[in-house]
């Protein structure tokens, strides 16, 4: 995936396509924090090879259906890191100024919405450049229902 603000080598498994072991990982990834496993969207892995960046970004977004009204999703955001030995990479967040570099095994969670339903501006974050080595991160966003948010 290459755009302006996003350079990596992402592939997703929705959970029809899953094995039973890639099924157990993502049900654990949405239930850790209470998510519900039918409105996860599906399982996602990116790889960032040196030079590789996400700019700064949020992961919440609003709909446009014709059908229904619109509405802001993507209510979690949960990144588990795959491997250590790389350098750079962090995920940074901008307000407060937070850069989080991950080892294999940990898992960084973050609400997008806040309690009233809008988009939490502290949420807004950027994976940097990665240096040396590459990154793997599995990312997996929940969506709230709408009923919800107030």
């Amino acid at each position: 995936m290459e755009s302006g603000i996003h350079v990596s080598q992402t592939t997703w498994w929705s959970p029809d396509e899953m094995d039973s072991v890639l099924r157990a990982i993502f049900e654990k990834t949405v239930k850790a924090f209470g998510g519900r496993v039918d409105l996860a969207e599906p399982m996602t892995v990116a790889r960032y090879q040196v030079g590789d960046r996400f700019m700064a970004h949020v992961d919440a977004y609003r709909t446009y259906s014709d059908e229904e009204p619109s509405e802001i999703v993507r209510e979690t955001t949960s990144i588990v890191y795959l491997n250590d030995g790389y350098e750079g990479g962090s995920t940074s967040f901008l307000t407060p100024d937070l850069q989080i570099s991950g080892r294999t095994g940990d898992l960084l969670h973050f609400r997008n919405l806040t309690p009233s339903g809008e988009v939490d501006r502290a949420s807004v974050h950027a994976g940097l450049p990665v240096t040396a080595g590459e990154k793997w991160v599995l990312v997996q966003w929940v969506r709230g229902p709408a009923s919800s948010r107030v």
